[in-house]
């Protein structure tokens, strides 16, 4: 039995607000900054891969891969879709964590997965503010 990975895509609620708003983010209530983050794409990433599972929170980790952080946990402002799926997995779920794309950008996949470089070459072009990106994750065996 092996470990499987669950992640998604999360957009900043600042970005949702820009995008609503394009002019600027005067009159914007700190409430709405504050806001859970939105849950844009689900389920992105299927292969098993623990070349990629130990880069990103130490979870079935060989080869010498060093971690970029021990599991963060789930983010205590996590969209309410994310926060459903999580609850729905239970004990079963583990190791739950997040990066920012700010962070991904910064990391060299080549050697690691080619899923995962096609995926933070995509969403950075498509941000321009690599801060209002995050991918949110965890594993089940």
């Amino acid at each position: 039995m092996g470990a499987d990975i669950h992640m998604y895509l999360e957009r900043s609620p600042i970005a949702k607000r820009r995008d609503e708003v394009i002019s600027s983010l005067l009159g914007v209530e700190e409430s709405d900054i504050k806001a859970n983050w939105e849950l844009i794409e689900s389920d992105i990433f299927g292969c098993r891969n623990y070349d990629l599972f130990g880069k990103l929170a130490n979870v079935r980790r060989r080869n010498g891969i060093i971690p970029l952080d021990e599991p963060r946990g789930v983010p205590k402002d996590a969209s309410k879709d994310y926060l459903e799926e999580v609850n729905s997995w239970g004990r079963d779920g583990h190791s739950h964590s997040y990066f920012y794309l700010s962070e991904l950008v910064k990391v060299d996949w080549t050697d690691i997965s080619q899923e995962m470089e096609e995926l933070v070459d995509r969403l950075k072009k498509e941000n321009k503010d690599l801060d209002t990106i995050r991918i949110v994750f965890f594993f089940d065996n």
